[in-house]
């Protein structure tokens, strides 16, 4: 295996944006999660479930997406 310069600076331009997606993604969770804790620990544990099964129920399409993306290009 040998390193190449132009293949990685491909693959870093390819996978940025769909790294950047998913971080605004997280952040957006986390920024809620901020105001969700001022609320009590009953919705702090109903969010946070929530969450989780928005995870779930997400990653699937969100793993399709990125492997069409990366077919593609």
């Amino acid at each position: 295996m040998v390193y190449d310069q132009a293949i990685s600076k491909s693959i870093l331009s390819l996978a940025g944006l769909t790294a950047l997606q998913q971080s605004i993604m997280n952040l957006g969770i986390l920024m809620v999660q901020g105001r969700i804790n001022s609320f009590g620990v009953n919705v702090m544990a109903a969010f946070s479930s929530a969450v989780k099964i928005d995870t779930l129920a997400y990653s699937p399409v969100q793993d399709f997406g990125n492997a069409y993306f990366t077919f593609v290009a």
